[in-house]
């Protein structure tokens, strides 16, 4: 281990092989699923890691970068930011516990049980408040209070 660490420290190419680089997992506001594929994570491995860092949603989340220790350093949006940017941040400082309704582009029914909605329900609300038809949904999160927060897939 001696002898890893000292060439480890002594050559960059060895110690990227061997101990990897940071990632950016979320750019922008949003996942990069290229990132979460290669480190096989899913929408719900992230919340939990977030979570970690008393971050209870994506929504509030403008980067989070995925350290070489498998933890996760988030940058949240700035209050002035969440509401002067493009982006629709509202709520994004609120409390609140959210829920992943779906995750990589499957309903998660376990969810849907626990706020005793259905997915004839999920499929109006968001066609509703966001435009987007469920199919072409990546993940969304939902809160009580401030609604739905999706990312679509890409083609």
């Amino acid at each position: 281990m001696y002898f890893i660490e000292i060439v480890a420290l002594k050559n960059e190419r060895f110690r990227k092989l061997t101990k990897g680089t940071p990632q950016m997992l979320i750019d922008n506001g949003e996942l990069n699923v290229k990132v979460m594929n290669r480190n096989m994570m899913d929408v719900d491995e992230v919340r939990e890691l977030l979570r970690m860092q008393n971050v209870f949603s994506l929504r509030s989340v403008k980067y989070a970068i995925l350290e070489n220790s498998g933890r996760l350093s988030v940058i949240r949006y700035d209050r002035e930011e969440s509401t002067a940017s493009g982006k629709d941040q509202k709520g994004c400082d609120r409390n609140e516990i959210t829920y992943l309704l779906v995750d990589a582009g499957k309903v998660e029914y376990a969810a849907l049980g626990e706020i005793d909605r259905d997915i004839e329900w999920l499929r109006k609300e968001i066609r509703k408040d966001t435009g987007h038809a469920l199919d072409n949904v990546f993940f969304a999160e939902w809160g009580r209070e401030t609604g739905f927060f999706i990312q679509e897939k890409k083609m």
